[in-house]
């Protein structure tokens, strides 16, 4: 297992966690103004993150051929 698979579960399972939360209800986006966006702009990261995680293990460890 190299690094890149290593750092896409990381980000995998990080950005899965913060997408899980938001939908089981854990952290309700609250607020308005700057709050309120951080809050979203901290789900489309966890959404993000999560697409690169994926990526990264799927594709992570093939060598260019």
């Amino acid at each position: 297992m190299n690094r890149y698979r290593i750092l896409g579960a990381i980000a995998l399972i990080w950005g899965g966690a913060l997408l899980l939360s938001r939908l089981l209800g854990f952290s309700r986006i609250e607020g308005s103004g700057a709050y309120g966006a951080g809050q979203y702009l901290g789900l489309i990261f966890g959404g993000l993150l999560f697409i690169a995680g994926l990526y990264a293990v799927i594709k992570g460890g093939r060598k260019k051929s």
